[in-house]
């Protein structure tokens, strides 16, 4: 799966619930997500560009692996996510092969749809609000179709398109904390 997503820090978060409630996007709900990324013990991810991550959160326990980015107008990026029963178990099975928990990202994440769009209202822990809307792609190139999509979707919130963090908050965290 192909993940495309654009983030924006958010500076009048009722001003977006708002233009939310007017153009009919559905409140899914409330979760609590703390993020365990992980380092390779022979490979910077850094440096790659890739992302091991454990999820905690109210609706279970997901572990994630995301790819290298594959554009630079959007977080366009392979991914492959699965639940797990027991995540205290694959951070054992990860500690044993040489991983290590590189960061720990708290958030408050308020999810909305709009058709087949999934925002996301985050608090981040020492980062800040921010929003996040995202589509899935069939391939690399359906990804710049999406892309145009999330872009026409952004400006229906009054946000300019052009204001996008490439970032992901694991880099704004490590960026804002000095570390590699």
């Amino acid at each position: 799966m192909i993940e495309v997503e654009l983030k924006y820090r958010v500076y009048n978060y009722r001003g977006i619930l708002n233009r939310l409630k007017d153009i009919g996007a559905e409140y899914v709900g409330k979760e609590y997500e703390v993020d365990y990324y992980l380092q390779h013990p022979c490979r910077d991810f850094k440096l790659s560009d890739e992302a091991l991550r454990i999820r905690v959160s109210d609706s279970g326990y997901f572990i994630t692996y995301k790819g290298p980015r594959i554009s630079d107008r959007a977080k366009t990026r392979y991914e492959i996510e699965s639940k797990v029963n027991d995540y205290n178990l694959f951070l054992e099975l990860f500690n044993r092969l040489g991983f290590e928990i590189y960061a720990v990202i708290r958030k408050t994440r308020r999810i909305y749809r709009y058709g087949e769009i999934k925002i996301s209202l985050d608090y981040v822990e020492g980062l800040g609000d921010f929003i996040e809307v995202e589509l899935h792609a069939r391939d690399e190139s359906h990804a710049r179709e999406v892309e145009d999509t999330l872009r026409e979707f952004i400006t229906r919130l009054d946000i300019d398109p052009d204001k996008k963090i490439l970032k992901s908050y694991l880099e704004l965290y490590l960026e804002k904390h000095h570390l590699r």
